[in-house]
């Protein structure tokens, strides 16, 4: 059952669950077990999400990562400015 949650929300992030599953076969040498290709699954979607969450964090700082636009600003205070 819980695979077959992780199934759909590959499919719905545009994850080809075929392919993911062959790789980690071709990784490991042997067929996959259910959570072995839930585990695969979860880890690929989760790579999805960050690299979104991350392009999006980087557009609204003008280009700059996150990390670096936070780092560079440390101890400034900017509120009450409009982004």
């Amino acid at each position: 059952m819980l695979l077959e949650v992780f199934r759909d929300q590959a499919k719905a992030w545009g994850l080809d669950r075929m392919k993911v599953q062959i790789e980690r076969q071709k990784e490991l040498g042997r067929p996959l077990t259910s959570d072995e290709e839930r585990r695969a699954l979860q880890i690929e979607i989760r790579k999805l999400t960050l690299d979104r969450s991350t392009s999006k964090k980087t557009m609204r700082n003008g280009g700059i990562p996150l990390t670096e636009f936070e780092n560079a600003n440390r101890g400034i205070r900017v509120s009450g400015l409009l982004e």
